[in-house]
């Protein structure tokens, strides 16, 4: 498995995309993960933000979303829960919308959010409790 670092430095042999802002079309249209790298490291618009052990995350223009990026199969696996956990009811309080995916999950662009204090000292059991609480009172 290669790092983030090393894919960029194999992404050097790919072919090219002159430096520009972001287009939706160009990244969809991308098959490797060192062309998405490639492309994402030359937008004017785009700013690397950081990484995981199996995900990158980049700031789109505007800094409204984020590209996370699957560098391994868990990191698809990762970007397929999250897109999955829209459809949960209650999701809009504690999960970031999502605008667009990629078929296999190579790539999700979400709603870049803010982390809030309070809500890294939940702990999961917390955040189930609190969101059944919310459905609770929605249902009376």
């Amino acid at each position: 498995m290669k790092s983030l670092k090393e894919i960029y430095f194999l992404s050097e042999g790919v072919a090219k995309t002159p430096p520009g802002p972001f287009k939706m079309g160009q990244f969809r249209s991308m098959k490797t993960l060192e062309e998405r790298v490639q492309y994402l490291n030359t937008r004017t618009d785009v700013k690397f933000l950081s990484k995981g052990s199996s995900r990158a995350v980049y700031a789109l223009a505007g800094g409204k979303a984020v590209v996370k990026l699957a560098m391994y199969q868990r990191g698809r696996a990762q970007n397929k829960v999250e897109y999955n956990s829209n459809t949960c009811p209650n999701a809009e309080l504690f999960v970031p919308k999502m605008f667009f995916k990629a078929a296999d999950y190579a790539w999700i662009i979400v709603e870049a959010v803010e982390q809030f204090a309070v809500a890294v000292a939940l702990t999961a059991q917390d955040k189930i409790r609190r969101v059944l609480e919310v459905g609770d009172h929605r249902n009376t």
